[in-house]
């Protein structure tokens, strides 16, 4: 399935575009297409004909796709329903938040209206629908969503701004052709996407499992073991001893000033800059980048830095120098006879993420408070045993996080040729009006 450029091109009075196929118009996105911004949300009856119906928000708009299960309702007159109403082959666009964030909507569960985050937008006689969709992700790759809407501020895409586009019209044959093309195409990649995205999460459920069985029964297979007292993981070794969190480890208190000078240069760390499930920081960024001015927690290097926040995230790290860390952390220091490493593997295993989250359901705002934290069981082997386990999971994760490294950047080749394939059409890079596209199920 190979694709030629066109025979030739002319210059054009697009922004964001230098050239396109010489057979093609540029025109503005309101000769094209039928634009109408959704209702202003109404939480209250206005009149004795109002009543409560479901809409669409720019929350449930993704790139692949257009949310419509359990919708939330607002009150409507007759007139707003006719008006605002939406039905299956609608192309949804998000007039704020990521602006010109698109998606065709291929299944309504429901009747439903839009709120006026949110564009609906249909055929004129020049336009296809499918077509328009791949140039509003073309167009939002360029980045020229930004500048057209002045991301300095609040972001919004009005209806006059979205009219006012220029963007490359081909016949509207092509036009089908091309949005034929690229689903096909799109297709293809995105199941490839799909089962790298498998294999990644098996990797790291099979990361999780591989710290599991090493913190909770050790490398000796033949190891005399204990009841555990825990239904699925069944027995322990049995010179392990049992001990509460709280009499080996400590939580970091006292605050510290952000905006010292002893402390402004330091890291702060927050929960967003550490990685779900794995115990990677994503991020170092210092308290005075972060225009930190509340009271922070001073950490050590080695402190276990735990987020006590939403903790069926897991999200935990090693803290690699001194630092200052939120109040929706705790920073953790062990005693001497407890490994922080040793400790901080306990923390990502499924042992603790269990406990932890059963623990967080019982307070209103899901988190693990100090007195749940302290009660935890910590199961404790000898130190020489901590750190030939410690080692033993070191070793392991090494060959796991490297397949999913692996796996992540073919992810990202994947998703870079997705988009590089939109472009090439959209933008008439390539000529696909002579490619042959298979019917489905051949």
């Amino acid at each position: 399935m190979h694709a030629n450029p066109y025979p030739k091109y002319r210059p054009t009075n697009i922004g964001w575009l230098s050239k396109i196929p010489s057979e093609w118009k540029d025109t503005l996105v309101k000769f094209c297409f039928d634009i109408q911004l959704g209702k202003m949300l109404q939480p209250k009856q206005q009149s004795l004909n109002d009543v409560e119906y479901p809409y669409l928000k720019a929350q449930h708009v993704k790139w692949n796709g257009v949310e419509t299960e359990n919708l939330p309702k607002m009150f409507a007159s007759k007139k707003d329903i006719n008006k605002y109403s939406v039905r299956e082959g609608d192309l949804l666009i998000c007039e704020g938040g990521e602006v010109g964030r698109a998606s065709i909507l291929r299944q309504l569960k429901e009747p439903a209206i839009i709120q006026n985050a949110l564009h609906r937008v249909r055929n004129k006689e020049l336009g296809d629908i499918n077509y328009f969709c791949y140039m509003l992700r073309n167009i939002s790759d360029t980045g020229w969503f930004d500048i057209l809407c002045n991301k300095a501020t609040i972001a919004h895409l009005t209806g006059e701004k979205l009219g006012a586009i220029r963007f490359p019209v081909p016949s509207i044959e092509e036009q089908q052709q091309i949005a034929a093309f690229l689903d096909f195409k799109t297709q293809q990649i995105d199941r490839l996407i799909e089962k790298k995205k498998m294999l990644i999460e098996k990797l790291e459920e099979k990361r999780i499992a591989m710290i599991t069985k090493a913190v909770t029964n050790g490398l000796d297979k033949n190891a005399k073991l204990k009841p555990s007292g825990v239904d699925w993981l069944g027995g322990i070794p049995a010179h392990w001893r049992e001990m509460q969190f709280k009499d080996r480890c400590r939580v970091v208190s006292g605050q510290v000033d952000p905006t010292g000078p002893d402390y402004e240069s330091l890291p702060l760390i927050a929960p967003d800059h550490i990685e779900k499930n794995s115990g990677r920081l994503i991020e170092l960024v210092s308290a005075k980048e972060q225009g930190a001015i509340s009271g922070k927690y001073l950490f050590e290097k080695g402190d276990i830095l735990y987020s006590k926040i939403r903790p069926e995230l897991n999200k935990l790290c090693i803290a690699p120098s001194q630092g200052l860390c939120s109040a929706d952390m705790y920073a953790i220091r062990t005693e001497e006879e407890l490994s922080p490493l040793f400790l901080f593997y306990m923390m990502l295993s499924k042992y603790f993420f269990q406990y932890a989250v059963l623990e967080s359901m019982r307070v209103a705002m899901p988190k693990i408070n100090r007195e749940s934290l302290g009660s935890f069981k910590i199961l404790v082997p000898p130190k020489n045993e901590q750190k030939k386990i410690v080692a033993h999971i070191s070793s392991e994760l090494k060959q796991i996080e490297k397949s999913i490294d692996v796996s992540l950047r073919s992810v990202s080749k994947l998703e870079e040729y997705r988009s590089a394939l939109i472009t090439s059409a959209v933008t008439g890079k390539i000529d696909v009006r002579e490619v042959e596209i298979p019917k489905a199920g051949a």
